[in-house]
């Protein structure tokens, strides 16, 4: 799938055995006139590339609520499975790691460049340390780290689609009735008129806050979703897992 794909086929979740790739049916809804077509991926000087938006829209950012309400029990399950592995992978790792402590045990006796700590009794309880270290056991931990983060990077990827294609949903529905209502109010859908020489299409809908707000959210999984890949910062698979299949105390959600 490559990486700039607007609109890639989503995984929905499903409570039987292993996660399944399916392809969602197509849907034959009427959908709204009011386009809202603009996509994230160009930053240039506008949020999330979109012209419209000179600052950050309200509602924004979805909540973790709303986020784990698409989540299945099969992946809340595997991303705990995941996520236990790792961290006592990475205990592992750290106690056997002969690197980090041979870098260490160099700066304490000031032969790697730099002024030494003087810290001799530091320095002689890391070589035993070290001695005491297996370096098959932190290579077997370094490679269920990467398998790891690898398999969070494909969950947070398949959970973001349908967050896409949920909040696509959501948009239009909203929409949809929000252009009956001015239809019924004899309100136009749009306004043509000249922006700098150019004619230019200003649809009444673009200034809805709740519309705005689902049509940012869509754009904020969507920009997320292109930004975590197998070639991107392993660390953003696995927060979003965090965030979407537990009840980890994360703090602030960085989106962005």
């Amino acid at each position: 799938m490559a990486r700039g794909d607007p609109w890639p086929k989503a995984a929905p979740a499903t409570n039987e055995g292993k996660m399944k790739t399916v392809e969602p049916k197509q849907s034959y809804a009427p959908k709204c006139q009011t386009p809202f077509s603009e996509k994230s991926g160009d930053r240039l000087n506008q949020w999330l590339g979109n012209p419209r938006w000179r600052q950050i829209p309200v509602g924004a950012f979805p909540s973790r609520e709303r986020i784990q309400q698409i989540v299945s029990d099969d992946e809340r399950a595997e991303a705990a499975r995941i996520l236990k592995e790792l961290r006592e992978a990475e205990k592992v790792a750290a106690q056997h790691d002969i690197g980090r402590r041979t870098a260490r045990i160099l700066a304490l006796e000031g032969t790697s460049g730099q002024a030494p700590d003087l810290s001799v009794q530091e320095a002689e309880l890391l070589r035993r340390e070290r001695e005491k270290c297996d370096p098959a056991l932190f290579n077997s931990a370094q490679e269920t780290i990467r398998a790891s983060r690898d398999a969070a990077v494909e969950m947070a990827r398949a959970i973001l689609l349908r967050c896409i294609n949920s909040f696509q949903s959501e948009l239009e529905e909203t929409a949809l009735l929000a252009e009956a209502r001015l239809a019924e109010m004899g309100i136009p859908l749009f306004e043509d008129r000249m922006v700098n020489g150019y004619p230019y299409r200003d649809w009444t809908l673009w200034s809805d806050q709740i519309c705005t707000a689902l049509h940012a959210r869509r754009e904020v999984c969507r920009n997320l979703w292109i930004w975590t890949g197998p070639t991107m910062e392993p660390g953003r698979g696995l927060s979003f897992i965090a965030f979407a299949c537990t009840n980890e105390d994360l703090g602030a959600y960085c989106w962005l």
